[in-house]
């Protein structure tokens, strides 16, 4: 019965490491080191709650923002150069002056959002801002 037990649980384990947007979930110390500094390069941000955040003049270059929730989020002047925000949420994101530099936007919603221009991306927006 063990045996079983264990086995189940190995199974259980799995499916959700393979199942899309299961187990992948960002670092929470990542988390607080960009809510204590406003700066997290490179860090591990995927899937995190970050709607409504004040991250403007965030250093984020080269930081996983994979499916992230960044709407409403105030990102004026923010560092995402090379940032991956495949699929996150940026709907009525305010990105102002911010800095996309190959950053990887595929799938993003940017419905909305303020683009570094200053000008509004259309609703439905995805993947880039459609004026």
């Amino acid at each position: 019965m063990k045996k079983i037990l264990t086995a189940l649980s190995i199974a259980m384990l799995l499916g959700m490491l393979l199942l899309p947007g299961g187990a992948a979930a960002y670092d929470l110390n990542d988390l607080k080191k960009l809510r204590d500094t406003n700066s997290c390069t490179g860090c591990n941000l995927t899937n995190a709650p970050l709607n409504n955040a004040p991250l403007n003049n965030a250093v984020l270059s080269g930081a996983n923002l994979t499916n992230a929730n960044l709407t409403n989020a105030v990102l004026t002047n923010a560092n995402l150069s090379g940032a991956e925000l495949g699929g996150a949420r940026l709907n009525s994101a305010n990105l102002s002056n911010a800095n996309l530099t190959g950053a990887i936007l595929t799938g993003a919603d940017l419905s909305n959002a303020i683009w570094v221009d200053g000008t509004q991306c259309k609703d439905g927006s995805r993947g880039q801002c459609r004026q």
